[in-house]
């Protein structure tokens, strides 16, 4: 089981899980999205993440032209997977992924797809 912890502004506000049937999982400013983080560093649609059965995995895509997509603290320009404590930036809110190590997979020699 996956799941973020939400922090603003080093203020942690809440968990969200991240459950496979959800995919995409969607994050951004509009009420549409899977996961609203209502500031305006955050863009409309921001990113998304999709799960790969196949590969037992998270992936996060950057949708934003605008505002980048930071995942521990460098700039996603393509789809790249999560691991467990990995810190994702959506404006000025810091997503922390957590996986249950038994379920998450091996980390591979590349992050990018």
């Amino acid at each position: 089981m996956a799941k973020f912890r939400i922090f603003f502004q080093d203020q942690h506000l809440k968990d969200v899980e991240l459950l496979q049937h959800q995919s995409p999982f969607r994050i951004g400013r509009r009420p549409e999205n899977t996961l609203v983080l209502p500031d305006r560093t955050v863009s409309r649609e921001h990113a998304v993440l999709q799960y790969d059965p196949r590969r037992r995995c998270w992936l996060a895509h950057n949708l934003s032209r605008t505002n980048p997509l930071m995942i521990n603290a460098k700039v996603i320009d393509r789809p790249v997977v999560l691991f467990d404590g990995d810190e994702m930036q959506v404006g000025l809110y810091r997503l922390r992924f957590v996986e249950d190590r038994e379920a998450a997979p091996s980390p591979p020699g590349s992050r990018e797809i």
